[in-house]
């Protein structure tokens, strides 16, 4: 190996893929391990969208952090030659006292992030799809919109397996990690050492590094793809998201509408039971129809939306929904991401690269990562 770093990442989701991204373009060398396909069906990152989106509640560290993901973003469209994102605006729905939303106004006051409020009865009226009764009161904003998840994961792979430093395995399983030696142990081959070792595994984390599971839980939500007419789906692709309910736990839905050949899709605030990543896959009927039942509650006319899909999503909460870095001597644990990490894949790529380059120290990467408001490593935009 010539020159730059050897770094060895378990897991091809997103976040795996964009530490490997940003090594590659660091001039760094890099093997990849995916105890699966490329891209793994069951990975939490994998799914037709994700959205990006300012309003964050309490959480403006993490607020803070969706300004610099759209810059890197545009840096990854630069790299794949396609820009793999709509903007939509985003709609926070509030239909009861909601320390959430007004959480969000706060926030966005101080990012300077502009946004409309639309009283209650003037809801409906402004968004005919929607229903207006019992909303309090609305929140929109210009920003925020539609990641097309599974495009970019693909379009990922393709250009890294295009790069001569970076070697994506898939189909094969790490069985152990030594984060201090940087060395990763496979059920079948050699051992793979590097100068990092970074796991970013999603649910299946707790398999590798068996303290975490005390910090972080695979948990289980989810989510329906929709069918609609032709009309209503023309109506919808000109929304913005829907996010309604968010403080409601159990009874509050996101709606991502249908733009650039993704589908309608609903999914649940609040997460669910324990879930083992890789077993019980399969939405139950009283699942389906309880994200159903949170649909009829939002829309004008629910009785014009069908199932056409109804998949299970399996991600890895911590006790604060905070993301979880642990660092070790020759290794860094991403982790915790809670669904809300792919908008920040990216970002937090080049972080923990240039905490491999010993541009960033293990307290900064993990406040950062952590949503800490006043930590905000400068150089990784660059």
């Amino acid at each position: 190996m010539s020159s730059g770093l050897h770094l060895a990442i378990v897991g091809g989701g997103i976040m795996g893929l964009s530490v490997a991204w940003a090594a590659v373009r660091h001039g760094h060398h890099v093997t990849l391990v995916e105890q699966g396909p490329l891209p793994h069906p069951f990975a939490s990152s994998v799914d037709h969208s994700r959205l990006i989106r300012f309003p964050y509640g309490d959480k403006h560290g993490y607020a803070r952090m969706v300004a610099d993901a759209y810059a890197v973003n545009e840096q990854l469209w630069a790299t794949l030659g396609e820009r793999l994102y709509t903007e939509t605006g985003t709609l926070i729905v509030v239909r009861e006292t909601d320390p959430w939303a007004e959480a969000t106004k706060t926030s966005l006051d101080q990012l300077g992030v502009a946004y409309e409020i639309i009283e209650g009865p003037d809801l409906a009226a402004r968004y005919p799809l929607l229903n207006g009764d019992g909303v309090e009161w609305a929140l929109v904003t210009p920003t925020g919109g539609v990641l097309q998840a599974r495009a970019i994961l693909l379009a990922l792979i393709g250009w890294l397996r295009a790069q001569s430093t970076a070697d994506l395995r898939c189909h094969c399983r790490a069985i152990a990690v030594d984060l201090d030696a940087g060395r990763i142990t496979l059920a079948e081959g050699k051992p793979i050492d590097a100068d990092r070792v970074v796991v970013a595994c999603g649910p299946w984390v707790e398999r590798l590094v068996p303290d975490l599971a005390a910090k972080v839980t695979p948990t289980r939500q989810i989510a329906l793809d929709l069918e609609v007419d032709r009309d209503l789906g023309e109506r919808w692709a000109a929304m913005p998201m829907v996010l309604d309910g968010v403080a409601s736990k159990g009874s509050g839905f996101y709606a991502v509408p249908p733009v650039a050949g993704v589908p309608l899709k609903i999914g649940d605030h609040s997460f669910g039971r324990h879930q083992q990543p890789d077993t019980d896959r399969v939405a139950r009927p009283e699942e389906r129809e309880a994200v159903l039942e949170l649909l009829r509650r939002g829309v004008a006319t629910p009785e014009a939306y069908r199932i056409k899909q109804a998949r299970t999503c399996c991600y890895t909460v911590s006790a604060d929904e905070r993301f979880v870095a642990q660092t070790f001597a020759k290794g860094t644990v991403l982790t915790g991401f809670s669904g809300h990490g792919f908008k920040f894949g990216p970002l937090i790529g080049q972080g923990v690269v240039a905490h491999a380059e010993g541009r960033l120290d293990d307290a900064t990467l993990q406040a950062w990562l952590a949503g800490d408001p006043e930590t905000r490593p400068e150089a990784l935009i660059a």
